[in-house]
């Protein structure tokens, strides 16, 4: 089977990924399904050869974009490429015991919550949980669309769920780029109770 005409299309995404950064997300997914679908129909060892020969980018590369393919629902809202690619590590198998776990450094002080914001307007929201020794990660990214007053200033949630308060840092550079992390403007507000109660989910975490 010829797969050369999926060459343009695929080359096409990746340069669009590459000049657009707000887009970079949409256009490496594209590319990523069309990966994904070649390699599924292509023989056994096929597919390296073809993307060496046929694309202007690395294996690596080509992996990357599929993986997030796989992933779309998961990593679609993030403006970036990197930040979409370091959510999806935040998958990867916990630490053993014996591992030691970075410190508690941006972690609320009790009954607190924390907004972040860093300059090009995205927000981490950290809320602690009823369950011990948790706290629920939520990061929000503007979206550019006016809300129905006409203000512009819409969020959409790419990143959210509960993590153990020592691993917080951790977690977090893993989606925020760490050069970045260090822009955070960190704020701490009083945290009413009905808004504390993660419980449940922190227990599924």
């Amino acid at each position: 089977m010829d797969f050369s005409n999926y060459a343009g299309q695929i080359i096409a995404e990746h340069e669009a990924a590459t000049a657009k950064a707000r887009e970079a997300v949409t256009h490496a997914i594209r590319a990523g399904e069309f990966l994904n679908d070649i390699k599924e129909q292509m023989p056994h060892g096929a597919f390296g050869p073809w993307v060496r020969a046929l694309m202007p980018f690395s294996e690596r590369t080509a992996q990357r974009y599929m993986k997030l393919a796989a992933k779309s629902d998961t990593v679609s809202h993030f403006p970036t490429i990197r930040e979409a690619l370091a959510a999806l590590e935040v998958d990867r198998p916990p630490r053993s015991e014996d591992e030691p776990m970075p410190a508690p450094s941006i972690a609320p002080a009790p009954g607190c919550w924390r907004l972040g914001t860093l300059p090009d307007g995205i927000e981490v929201h950290i809320i602690p949980s009823t369950a011990e020794g948790y706290a629920f990660l939520t990061v929000f990214y503007p979206t550019g669309t006016a809300d129905e007053d006409g203000i512009s200033g819409g969020m959409a949630e790419g990143f959210s769920r509960p993590i153990r308060t020592d691993a917080l840092s951790e977690i977090l550079e893993r989606i925020v780029v760490p050069a970045r992390l260090k822009a955070i403007e960190w704020q701490e507000f009083d945290c009413p109770p009905h808004e504390a109660n993660f419980y449940f989910a922190a227990e599924e975490a």
